[in-house]
């Protein structure tokens, strides 16, 4: 027998098994020396850190007494002899907590490690100057990781650190040539198959696609192969794979000693075994997965636990979820990574995506000679199946479906960014989690909290580091969350109660930073101290909200799940400022208070920000923070007769789009030409006119023309350093004239995986116009559709309104069952923020001299329908008899204008 057999069906976990990995190239310029130990916490210090971490955690003060009491009998009775003994072992070992920390966190941990352990990183669109392939991006991905493998072997990566200092790189021993291995008695391990002295210029990777297992040579000769020669070789996979193969991969994702007992069985055959010791040995995994997500939720939900097809898991089946580094390649070329757990954190993997990702960005990446070998050939690794394992496979698959089925996961991208939460003086990663503690607190209300909070902090600048608990709850954070649902107090003494709870925030990081974090003392088992059964003690220990940040620019989503039943993972990115701005991501359970949670995030947002007292709440039927009866009443007035309200009170056929006229500024560019083509596919009454180059005449002389023929709206959008930047709309014949800036336009063509449009009428969902000026806003949107969409379309458009921001989003829906349903993004997909709301269309000086003839240039693309006879328009394109056109006034009259005095805090907002 091999020996990589006889490791595999080994009866229990060899006692030395991180041995395996050979051990770090000391004296290179990536694994560092002389970092120091990670200390022993002082008892005292302790004990009284801990006194404090509880009091926000008892429910009584009877509670917190009784804890109180239990810990000072710890101090004067067992408390030192354990100290001493923890002393004792850390003179005695390398690093004192590795060994727990391994067994209690991770490879204990019965569960699934699927949700509930592993991680996963969605990455950025392929390079625009690569090919658009799955293959090829798969390629690209296999000769990176490759080339990466091959620096960190040699000692050739720069060390990750701040700076401080530099960070140990032990765990990266873990990245590459290793795999997770069920134990049968309850606890895990990892074999390692890498080489001492090895270069790197060897090995294989494994590939998966429709449950099909390959090997795939990722070096010959001495050197690794190129992209060219991995995509030859990913290209046979995909046109090698059809037909049935039995999901053995779904195993991996079932309970760890349920996945022990197949693991038994699968390995009992011969053959099967020598395909585990392929797999294990591999550098790393690529699932090509039969799936093409859309949305960063669709995204997401993909990499977190794989896609399933009619009932049936086919991502899980299509992976080997015990492999450190598993990328998965969609259909439509999106990808991503999952990452297990145990013996190494997540840090190590951005490190490695990102320069990954940035090779392949950079257009000068050596992807190696352009010329294939003909015997480059992939072997199907395909497994010998019996009744036992098609039954596990079956029950796996089962399982598999409830888990993912008991998910829920959110999203949301913020409109401001780092930068913006710094002006404040606050850390961005404070803010996050203030914010997280308050959304959970609107979430439970006035329920007792059943469990803590914790936030990772890396220990890596200690010899062995990994992580450590930050336990964000404090009196601190308590006392401000309680005053933002408090009537009585000011907006002032709240802010003073957020920096006090960020302050204390930042102590407790750096604390744990240290390696001073609270940490259960060791139990020898002769004698349990009492503290350890206290239910504060035990409440202090669960974690409801596992929560924690990374930061790369190459993920759009990331994330993981919660770590007890009935829990949250909150993973968010606090980077970026400009067009991603910040990332908050939610994952939880799917019960009723999981759900709510993911609502009570955005509304916590907002209540970072300030009402303004002079603008009244929208909606005349519920009250806001500052609407009173007569408040109601006069919003209530304002609807009746605001300008729109012939729109809505209107007899004619409400199927009938109404016309809107789409033109640009002078000497428009491709870019505004372009967008502007897509609007009118948005707009099912939409017509686009070119404005004659060098006319330069006044929107409002066209919008009074256009009024006189019948348009009901004016869309008008301008451009700055030739790209689309501003939207004028105007409501015809008579006003109002808004005037938006545009930013973040995304065409469809740029949009992955987008559907294709349909000529149907959509429907228009508005969310958060919640003032009189958003509801105006919002109405004058909703003018320009058909009262009556055409709903066998199954085409939505959305305008969301977030912090004055207004997100424009299109989409197709599909109904997958009667609970369930699915959105693909048609586009384009743009974001506006109002500059100003001007009564009538907008103002022409001098307008009672004699104009020039009102000219519209026909471009090569738009053919106009009829020439129109009118003298003031010759070149328009319209086929009804003109009216006369509607006059524009001499000078505007604003309704209201932005100025950067009517922000008197960032929190303030209009619409």
């Amino acid at each position: 027998m091999s020996t990589s057999v006889f490791r595999m069906n080994q009866a229990a976990r060899p006692d030395r098994w991180k041995s395996t990995a050979p051990a770090a190239p000391h004296g290179t310029e990536t694994f560092v020396t002389g970092l120091p130990k990670l200390p022993v916490p002082d008892l005292s210090n302790t004990l009284t850190r801990l006194k404090q971490s509880l009091l926000p955690m008892a429910w009584s003060d009877e509670e917190y007494a009784s804890v109180s009491r239990k810990i000072d009998q710890l101090a004067a009775g067992l408390g030192p002899e354990l100290q001493r003994r923890l002393l004792s072992r850390a003179a005695e070992t390398r690093h004192w907590l590795e060994d727990w920390w391994d067994d209690g966190g991770y490879l204990g941990y019965r569960d699934s490690v699927v949700v509930n352990v592993s991680y996963y990183y969605g990455f950025d669109e392929q390079p625009s100057h690569l090919p658009q392939t799955p293959a090829a991006r798969a390629a690209g991905l296999a000769r990176a990781t490759m080339i990466f493998r091959q620096n960190l072997k040699k000692g050739l990566l720069k060390p990750d650190g701040t700076k401080e200092g530099p960070f140990c790189m032990d765990t990266y021993r873990w990245m590459f040539d290793c795999c997770r291995v069920p134990g049968p008695d309850g606890l895990d391990w990892s074999v390692s198959y890498a080489k001492e002295g090895d270069s790197g210029n060897s090995g294989h990777i494994v590939v998966f696609r429709n449950n099909r297992v390959w090997r795939v040579e990722a070096a010959v000769d001495g050197r690794i192969l190129s992209t060219a020669e991995f995509e030859k070789q990913i290209r046979y996979i995909y046109e090698n794979s059809d037909g049935e193969y039995p999901g053995v991969g779904v195993l991996t994702a079932s309970n760890r000693d349920v996945w022990a007992k197949d693991y038994k069985i699968l390995s009992e055959s011969g053959h099967n075994a020598q395909i585990l010791s392929a797999i294990q040995s591999a550098a790393f995994v690529i699932s090509l997965e039969g799936y093409n997500p859309a949305t960063p939720i669709e995204h997401s939900r993909a990499l977190w636990h794989g896609s399933v097809t009619n009932g049936v898991p086919i991502g899980l089946r299509t992976r080997w979820v015990d492999k450190p580094v598993e990328y998965i390649v969609y259909d439509n070329a999106v990808a991503g990574l999952m990452g297990e757990h145990s013996v190494m954190d997540g840090t190590p993997t951005v490190r490695l995506c990102d320069d990954v990702l940035d090779m392949l960005a950079d257009p000068s990446f050596d992807h190696g000679s352009s010329s294939v070998s003909s015997t480059l050939i992939p072997t199907p690794l395909d497994w010998e199946t019996n009744p036992s394992i098609i039954d596990a496979i079956a029950k796996a698959d089962a399982a598999a479906i409830d888990l993912i089925d008991s998910q829920e996961l959110g999203y949301l991208l913020t409109p401001y960014g780092k930068a913006a939460i710094k002006k404040f003086g606050v850390s961005p990663d404070s803010w996050a989690q203030m914010i997280v503690q308050l959304a959970y607190r609107r979430l439970i209300g006035d329920d007792k909290r059943i469990g803590g909070t914790y936030e990772a902090a890396t220990t890596r600048k200690f010899d062995k580091g990994r992580t450590e608990a930050i336990r964000v709850v404090s009196n601190e954070s308590d006392a401000w969350v309680a005053s933002m649902d408090d009537p009585k107090v000011s907006n002032d003494h709240r802010k003073r109660l957020f920096m006090a709870a960020a302050k204390r925030h930042i102590e407790l990081a750096k604390s744990a930073g240290i390696g001073q974090g609270l940490k259960k003392l060791v139990k020898e088992g002769e004698e349990v101290p009492e503290l350890f059964s206290d239910p504060v003690f035990l409440r202090s220990n669960y974690w409801v909200l596992s929560t924690s940040a990374i930061f790369s620019k190459h993920f759009p989503v990331y994330g993981w799940g919660e770590v007890v039943p009935d829990g949250f993972g909150v993973a968010y990115m606090t980077g970026y400022d400009g067009k991603y701005k910040m990332r908050l991501q939610k994952i939880s359970c799917n019960t009723s208070p999981q759900k709510r949670l993911a609502e009570n995030v955005p509304r916590t947002l907002d209540n970072m920000r300030e009402f303004d007292p002079s603008i009244l709440t929208a909606n005349p039927n519920q009250a806001g923070p500052s609407s009173s009866q007569d408040d109601r009443d006069e919003a209530a007035a304002d609807i009746a007769n605001d300008p729109f309200a012939s729109y809505f009170n209107s007899e004619d056929d409400p199927s009938i789009p109404p016309k809107i006229l789409i033109t640009t500024s002078p000497k428009a560019s491709k870019a505004t030409y372009d967008f502007c083509d897509e609007l009118v596919g948005v707009f099912p009454g939409a017509e686009f006119i070119r404005r004659k180059k060098g006319k330069g005449f006044e929107i409002g002389r066209i919008a009074g023309w256009a009024a006189g023929r019948q348009y009901k709206h004016l869309l008008v959008v301008n451009e700055d350093m030739k790209k689309p930047n501003a939207v004028t709309l105007v409501y015809l014949p008579h006003g109002p004239s808004a005037y938006f800036k545009l930013t973040s336009v995304e065409l469809t063509k740029n949009i992955f995986g987008h559907a294709r449009a349909t000529p149907h009428h959509p429907e228009l969902v508005l969310n958060g116009f919640v003032t009189r000026l958003g509801h105006t806003t919002g109405r004058l949107f909703q003018t320009m559709f058909p009262p009556l969409p055409e709903f066998q379309g199954r085409q939505v458009v959305t305008l969301h309104n977030q912090r004055d921001f207004l997100f424009f989003r299109r989409h197709r829906y599909a109904f997958r069952s009667t609970e369930k349903v699915a959105l693909q993004e048609i586009g384009p997909r743009f974001t506006l923020k109002l500059r100003s709301l001007r009564k009538g269309i907008p103002a022409v000086l001098n307008f009672g001299e004699a104009p020039k003839p009102l000219e519209f240039d026909v471009g090569p693309f738009e053919e106009t329908e009829e020439k129109a006879k009118n003298e003031d328009a010759p070149n328009a394109s319209n086929s009804e008899k003109p009216q006369d056109p509607v006059v524009p006034p001499k000078a505007d009259e604003y309704l209201w204008e932005w100025k950067p005095q009517l922000e008197t805090t960032r929190r303030t907002f209009f619409l």
